[in-house]
């Protein structure tokens, strides 16, 4: 243990010359002269005097020491500077940590310190800057990123004081510096966070609200987009929230060539994207480009054993004026998607008579709710005949809607308000119970139709009772189960695992599945191998073109070979014209649906036709 000293050195000095002075002094405090008492009374007092004064001096000296020690020593930058020239006075060593230059360079240069602040800082916090704010606010405390010598970049936080003089005017100023490029780096990521999506590394919702704000501030007129890639929702709810997250990170890898400095995207949903497209430009410019980016999407995607055929829809609409805000350029562009969508357009551009379109949508929900109780709804049956024979071979269930108002509505404009609130369940169950219904009336009446087909939806292929209900629905109408046909697409077929549990449980029940039109979407011949399926439905689009294009026409030759390889039936849709009926029957195509055969019709018309369908396909020469 270390033991602490009796006497400092300087009360040790005070000792040493007060004992001096009593020796020179004693002899005349012994004589008991009045004038040796008074001069050595003067004498201590000098003495002490003369103490006071170096013990004064050292200890000033140790506290400048002191200070100019942690001055020296401080992890900050400490500057002083002349107010008025605007000279660098002082500036800790510390400086050469952060600028990279030396205190003796800065203090030579004056206009280093600032010649080294980041161009887009400059122009917010120049020397005058600073000064005024100082007088007007006292304190302050600012930001800004240093470029260094050797060219990194770094942050900094500026706390600046003003120093007075006894007269109050300003005299200097004096500053300390700290690093901060750490935590704004942190603060960065946080707000790359916040704004920006992980996945595909675009900006958020966030990100876009306040780009959009700060545009419509700006004042320009600029073009606004909202993109909807379909069936993404799909994978994710149907296949892996994984891989869909690859999708959507694979999309984002091609649409970073397209972007420019005019055009700005951001992931508003999980299949929506936005874009800003800071050029007005004419609307052939802007069509040319949105088809571009639908062929951009529409090209395939692989992953892991999957691949992917998306497709894209685009909602237009522009900034003109003062007075548009955020929330209209967003419900302007969403109404042009969703008038898009509505019409199998692949874009549209807003127009104002769009803004009356939610309000339908939503009287049109509120009367399908009643739809079924009020028994508007109705079946019509579309033949599906054998051009070989002229036999009728089954039909297909396809629901309309007789609305109150005297409009029939087609399926293509409430189903899908239907699927979205969720109506598509019972509006589902409906179709199949009927369907069943009417098998079961026309054999009463005597007349055989061999099978109905239903068009199922995701959300069916997925309802937990689907297989009770049509188990009830075919045990109460007496059909034989082999004469309900269930409809599904290729799409809902790429979850092969949960999709294959469920066709096996409805294939052991006895129904017949199809694939319907196949070659349009996720199309692998794995589906058709592995999966449980009885038919496959080609659709239409191989058919348009198959009287004037060999290669069309091999095409569809082919397929139709191969199912039948598979053991499979095939059913060709979309058949128009009698070309390409005799285009069929010359490839062996047994079986075709479509309006040169007969439209769809009533479940009456069925048993007044039945026969003069197949007198029709004796007149069309197939047979």
């Amino acid at each position: 243990m270390i033991r602490k000293p009796l006497l400092t050195i300087n009360q040790l000095l005070v000792v040493l010359i007060c004992l001096l002075g009593l020796q020179f002094s004693l002899p005349y405090v012994v004589n008991e002269s009045l004038l040796g008492v008074v001069e050595f009374t003067i004498y201590i007092l000098l003495i002490l005097l003369f103490v006071r004064i170096f013990i004064g001096i050292k200890e000033k000296n140790k506290a400048q020491h002191q200070i100019e020690s942690m001055y020296e020593s401080a992890h900050s930058v400490l500057w002083l500077r002349d107010s008025r020239t605007n000279e660098l006075l002082r500036v800790s060593s510390y400086v050469s940590e952060i600028f990279g230059y030396s205190s003796e360079e800065l203090v030579a240069s004056p206009t280093l310190w600032y010649e080294r602040i980041h161009p887009d800082d400059q122009k917010r916090y120049s020397p005058s800057y600073w000064q005024k704010k100082i007088e007007r606010d006292g304190n302050v405390t600012i930001k800004y990123r240093i470029i260094q010598k050797n060219g990194e970049e770094c942050w900094v936080q500026d706390q600046i004081y003003p120093i007075y003089s006894e007269s109050g005017s300003l005299m200097n100023i004096g500053g300390i510096v700290t690093d901060i490029t750490k935590e704004e780096q942190a603060a960065e990521e946080v707000r790359f966070l916040y704004f920006n999506d992980p996945v595909s590394e675009f900006a958020n919702y966030e990100g876009l609200k306040y780009t959009l704000f700060e545009r419509i501030k700006y004042g320009e007129p600029f073009g606004f987009y909202i993109l909807k890639v379909n069936r993404l929702n799909f994978i994710r709810k149907h296949i892996d929230q994984e891989i869909a997250e690859e999708v959507i990170r694979l999309l984002a890898k091609r649409f970073k060539p397209l972007l420019s400095s005019n055009l700005y995207i951001a992931r508003i949903s999980d299949s929506r994207f936005a874009i800003i497209d800071r050029k007005m430009r004419p609307n052939e410019q802007t069509i040319k480009m949105i088809r571009f980016a639908i062929k951009t999407i529409e090209q395939s995607i692989k992953v892991d054993q999957y691949e992917f055929f998306l497709t894209a829809t685009v909602g237009v609409t522009h900034f003109h004026s003062v007075g548009e805000t955020v929330k209209d350029l967003q419900k302007n562009a969403q109404h042009a998607l969703e008038h898009a969508r509505e019409n199998h357009q692949p874009f549209a551009f807003f127009h104002k008579s769009m803004n009356t379109r939610p309000n339908e949508a939503m009287r049109i929900e509120a009367d399908l709710r009643k739809s079924i109780d009020q028994e508007e709804l109705l079946l019509y049956y579309q033949p599906k005949l054998n051009i070989q024979t002229g036999d009728l071979v089954g039909v297909e269930a396809l629901v309309r809607w007789n609305h109150p108002s005297g409009r029939m509505i087609s399926p293509g404009e409430f189903i899908p308000i239907a699927e979205r609130t969720g109506l598509i369940l019972l509006i589902g169950e409906w179709v199949i119970e009927q369907a069943c219904i009417q098998m079961r009336k026309w054999t009463e009446e005597g007349i055989y139709v061999p099978s109905v087909s239903v068009n199922l939806s995701v959300s069916q292929l997925f309802q937990h009772n689907l297989i009770e209900k049509m188990e009830q629905f075919l045990k109460e109408n007496a059909l034989e189960p082999n004469r309900l046909e269930l409809e599904i697409t290729e799409t809902m077929a790429m979850d092969k695992g949960s999709v294959q549990q469920i066709l096996t449980r409805i294939k052991k029940l006895g129904v017949s599945i199809s694939i319907d039109d196949f070659g349009t979407g996720y199309s692998s011949l794995n589906q058709l191998r592995d999966l449980p399926i009885d038919i496959v439905k080609v659709d239409g689009s191989f058919v348009s073109d198959i009287t004037t294009n060999e290669k069309a026409n091999a095409l569809l030759s082919s397929v139709i070979r191969m199912t039948k390889l598979l053991k499979l039936k095939v059913v060709v849709e979309g058949v128009e014209t009698q070309e390409q009926l005799n285009k069929l029957y010359e490839n062996e195509c047994e079986v075709v649906q479509g309006f040169v055969i007969s439209k769809p019709i009533s479940a009456e018309e069925i048993v007044a036709q039945k026969e003069q369908l197949k007198c029709k396909i004796k007149r069309l020469n197939v047979t």
